[in-house]
Order: structure tokens, then C-alpha cells, then sequence
């Protein structure tokens, strides 16, 4: 869903107006915002198409995953490793507890 600037300063409102700590905080957890930007006093600044887009989003839980998974048949398909052995180095790895239900074998 896209945002709009209207529907940011109704969402910045409804948090400002909650009635309880916990309303305001289930709004924050829901908008993914805690307050209205500073940058909103600006003449003629809109907060939702003049902000850069959240690399981390964008590419981590966009792009990555499929360029990674190009490379990786790719490198099967012309011999560069086989599947047999990308498994064995993944599984190979040394993981602390916070990895290894990260890690996936193939």
C-alpha cells in the first residue's frame, strides 16, 4: 500500500491523539512510525516521495535473494561448484545459535 501524505498526517494524528500508552504503541508498531517528522514544517516537503527508500528493505528483502539465487545456478549449470558441494560448505560453516536457523542447505 502506498502511502500518501494525507493518510501520514492521519496516522501521525491518530498517535498523538491515543488515549492509552498502549494504543499509541500498537499504532506505532502498525504505521512504523513513533512521530511526525521535523522534515513535515518544510513548505512544500512531502515525507512519503521525498524520503530515499530503506536500502535494507529494498535490497535484503527485494533484489538480493534472486541475484544470489541467479549466481548460484549459474555457477552450477557451467561447473564452477556443484550443489553437492555448495551443501557440504554451508553445512561445513560454523554457526553460533543465533545463525543456525539461518542456515539452509539446498
Amino acid at each position: 500500500m502506498q502511502r500518501t501524505k494525507e493518510g501520514y498526517d492521519r496516522q501521525c494524528r491518530e498517535i498523538q491523539e491515543a488515549a492509552t500508552e498502549k494504543l499509541r504503541n500498537n499504532l506505532e508498531t502498525t504505521y512504523g512510525t513513533s512521530s511526525r517528522s521535523i522534515l513535515c514544517h518544510l513548505e512544500h516537503f512531502d515525507i512519503t516521495k521525498q524520503l530515499p527508500q530503506d536500502v535494507m528493505h529494498t535490497l535484503l528483502e527485494g533484489v538480493v535473494q534472486y541475484e544470489v539465487r541467479n549466481i548460484l545456478e549459474y555457477s552450477i549449470h557451467n561447473d564452477h561448484f556443484t550443489l553437492v558441494e555448495l551443501n557440504a560448505a554451508i553445512a561445513s560453516q560454523s554457526y553460533d545459535y543465533t545463525e543456525a536457523a539461518d542456515k539452509h542447505v539446498l
